[in-house]
C-alpha cells in the first residue's frame, strides 16, 4: 500500500494520504456475483428488467397525442405552424412513429416476446417433467381447481379496459337478457363496430406461445408494382403501443399460462419416435427424434405380447406436438433478434433461455424435431420387398 502526503500552502500543513491504485487491489480480478439462473423466481426478476428497457425505448420512439393541458399552453406560446400541428395531433388522438423507428422497435418488441415465449414452454416442461416422475403430482395438477374469481383476460380483442369491464359484468349476470340466437348479423355488426370505436388501443389478438400449424398450400399471390415508402414519414403506432403494454401482463402470467400448456401436452398423445416437423410427417422425408416411445404402445393380438409395436399410421403420421415452436429447432436465439440488443447481460439471458426450452423440452420427449433442409429422404420405395408369408391350409 503505497503513503504519500500532500501539502497545504495555505496552512503550511502536510496532511498523509493513501495512494492505492486499483490494480494493486485486485478488484478486477474478483469474480462476479453467482447468478442462479435455475430459479424460475430470479429469471422473471430478469425479464422484468428486460421488458423495462424494452419499454423505455419504445416511449422514446413514440410521439404521444398532446393533451388539453399541452395543447392550451401552445395556443400561447408556440408557433402557429406547430400549433395547427399539434391541433391535427390532437385530432387524430393516435400515437405516432417514424416509420424506420418502428421496424427497429418491433424487432426489440419481437425479442422480448420470444424470450416470454422461451420462458413459459421452460417452465412447462419443468411442469412436464415432475408430472412424468410423480403421479401424485400428475393427479393434483388436474385436480387442482381455481375457484377464485374469474381468470382476467391476457389481451382484449378490441384492446380496451371498457370492453373487458362489460364483459366481466355480462358474465357474472346470472341470466341473459337477450337470446344471443335472435341477434341479427346487423346488430352484431354495428355492435363489433362500437366496440372498435370506444377501444384506446389497436386490437392485436391473443399472445400464442406455441407456433400455429396453418395445413394446406398457401396460395402464390400476383406480384404489383410498387415504390418503396419513404422511410422517414410517419406512421401509426398503435400496434406497438398496445404489444408493448402487453408484455408485463404475459410475464405476470407467465406461470398459469405453463401449467395450460403442462395439462394441454400430458392429456394429448405424446409424440412418436418418428416425429416430423411440428405437427407430423411432411413430403417423402423421416424425422428420426431423441423422444422417448409412446407410453401404452400397441401389442399383438391375444394379450400384452412380449414385442410391442406401434401402429403403421402413427409412425408415419405421429400425433401432434401442442408444445412445438419452430424457433425451437435450432439450438441458437434467430440472429435478428440476437443482434438487435448490445447488451451483453440481455444476450445471455436469450442465449440460456431458448437453449433451456430446447433441453428441457428434448428432455420430457415434447422436441420440435430438426429443422428444414436436415433431414434425410424417405427411401422406402427402394427397399427389398419383405419375406412372402406362409399361412397353414
Amino acid at each position: 500500500m503505497a503513503e504519500d502526503h500532500i501539502r497545504d500552502p495555505a496552512k503550511n500543513k502536510t496532511y498523509p494520504t493513501l495512494l492505492t491504485p486499483l490494480h494493486t487491489t485486485g478488484m478486477h480480478d474478483a469474480p462476479a456475483p453467482f447468478i442462479n439462473k435455475n430459479s424460475p423466481a430470479v429469471m422473471a426478476t430478469r425479464l422484468f428488467g428486460h421488458l423495462q428497457t424494452v419499454q423505455a425505448i419504445g416511449d422514446r420512439m413514440i410521439e404521444q397525442p398532446p393533451t388539453k393541458r399541452e395543447l392550451h399552453h401552445a395556443e400561447t406560446e408556440a408557433h402557429p405552424d406547430h400549433l395547427r400541428y399539434l391541433k391535427r395531433r390532437f385530432a387524430e388522438a393516435i400515437p405516432r412513429i417514424v416509420s424506420l423507428h418502428s421496424v427497429e422497435l418491433l424487432t426489440h418488441v419481437r425479442r422480448a416476446e420470444h424470450q416470454l415465449r422461451c420462458f413459459i414452454l421452460w417452465l412447462a416442461a419443468i411442469l412436464i417433467e415432475k408430472a412424468q416422475n410423480n403421479p401424485d403430482f400428475h393427479r393434483s395438477l388436474f385436480e387442482a381447481s381455481r375457484a377464485s374469481s374469474p381468470e382476467p383476460v391476457l389481451c382484449d380483442p378490441s384492446g380496451s379496459r371498457e370492453q373487458s369491464r362489460m364483459l366481466q359484468a355480462q358474465a357474472v349476470e346470472p341470466v341473459s337478457k337477450s337470446n344471443p340466437s335472435t341477434i341479427s348479423d346487423l346488430v352484431w355488426s354495428q355492435e363489433k363496430e362500437r366496440l372498435r370505436l370506444i377501444a384506446k388501443t389497436q386490437p392485436i389478438g391473443g399472445f400464442s406461445v406455441t407456433t400455429p400449424v396453418v395445413e394446406g398450400k398457401r396460395k402464390r399471390r400476383r406480384r404489383v408494382r410498387h415504390l418503396a415508402p419513404d422511410s422517414s414519414r410517419m406512421v401509426d403506432a398503435s400496434h406497438l403501443v398496445a404489444r408493448l403494454a402487453r408484455l408485463p401482463r404475459i410475464l405476470s402470467r407467465a406461470d398459469q399460462m405453463a401449467e395450460r400448456l403442462a395439462k394441454l401436452a400430458l392429456s394429448s398423445a405424446p409424440p412418436s419416435p418418428l416425429v416430423g416437423e411440428g405437427p407430423g410427417v411432411r413430403g417423402n422425408v423421416r424425422h428420426v427424434s431423441h423422444s422417448p416411445p409412446h407410453p401404452k404402445p400397441f401389442s399383438p393380438l391375444g394379450g400384452e405380447g412380449l414385442f410391442p409395436t406401434i401402429s403403421v399410421s402413427l409412425a408415419r403420421t405421429p400425433p401432434p406436438n401442442p408444445l412445438w415452436f419452430k424457433p425451437l429447432q435450432s439450438w441458437y436465439p434467430p440472429d435478428d433478434l440476437w443482434f438487435s440488443t448490445e447488451d451483453e447481460d440481455e444476450r445471455g439471458d436469450l442465449t440460456w433461455l431458448h437453449f433451456k426450452a430446447c433441453e428441457t423440452l428434448t428432455a420430457t420427449g415434447y422436441a420440435p424435431g430438426p429443422a428444414e433442409g436436415t433431414c434425410l429422404p424417405d427411401l422406402t420405395r427402394y427397399e427389398p420387398p419383405g419375406p412372402p408369408q406362409i399361412r397353414a391350409t
